[in-house]
């Protein structure tokens, strides 16, 4: 399968019955999959976004420099959130990965999109109401050697002090001037705290290859242009 054709694969825009969570069917000429051709409706937009990308021991001490904070979460617990949400929402957890356990929707498949710049996204979500409201490193017990830099950005209320604008700025020169093998975008639905999460997975740094496409947020359905 080429770049172009795994690029063409969009999540259905609709919600499912109950308005929040996106159909999981794939999209066919257009926004819609055949079962919501005539829906008219979209599912509605996240109230925070997470960007994820996994960083070498470099980047892990130029962003601990910046003073960029560890936390330290549990994985196995985790999943068993996942698995839950996944089955509250009549859903397989592990459907779209036998490793992992997801409630979401992958909007641009199984595979994501592949050779993607995300250069635009921060000042259209900066434009669109979201802000920046935590940064942080954390690592899996099973990889000790490379982390995960989550980045936060949210229309709500945190409990958490934005991070200095140094901090920030350090952690962005990674994310957007680069090319990524693959962006995996999960459209979710309501978390505990009854806020819409989506989440950005960015995988492989291609830092000299040019990108293919740049992902847009395009009102909360993500698309590429």
């Amino acid at each position: 399968m080429s770049i172009t054709t795994l690029n063409s694969i969009r999540a259905c825009a609709a919600p499912r019955a109950d308005g929040i969570v996106r159909c999981r069917l794939n999209a066919i000429n257009g926004a819609y999959c055949t079962a919501h051709a005539e829906c008219g409706k979209t599912a509605p937009a996240p109230d925070v976004i997470l960007f994820k990308a996994r960083v070498n021991p470099k980047w892990i001490e130029r962003f601990e420099e910046a003073g960029v904070r560890w936390q330290v979460r549990n994985d196995a617990a985790l999943q068993e959130r996942h698995a839950q949400m996944a089955e509250t929402e009549h859903r397989q957890p592990n459907a779209v990965r036998e490793e992992r356990a997801d409630s979401g929707t992958p909007v641009f498949g199984k595979d994501g999109a592949k050779s993607v710049s995300v250069e635009t996204v921060k000042d259209e979500l900066l434009g669109a109401g979201y802000c920046i409201t935590d940064i942080h490193l954390y690592r899996r017990p099973s990889d000790q050697q490379m982390a995960t830099i989550e980045v936060v950005m949210s229309t709500k209320p945190t409990e958490y002090t934005p991070p200095q604008t140094e901090t920030q700025e350090t952690v962005w020169k990674l994310i957007e001037k680069t090319s990524w093998e693959a962006a995996h975008v999960w459209a979710n639905g309501k978390n505990s705290a009854g806020m819409i999460v989506h989440t950005i997975n960015l995988c492989h740094r291609l830092p000299d290859a040019k990108p293919e496409c740049t992902l847009t947020f395009a009102g909360g359905l993500w698309d590429l242009v």
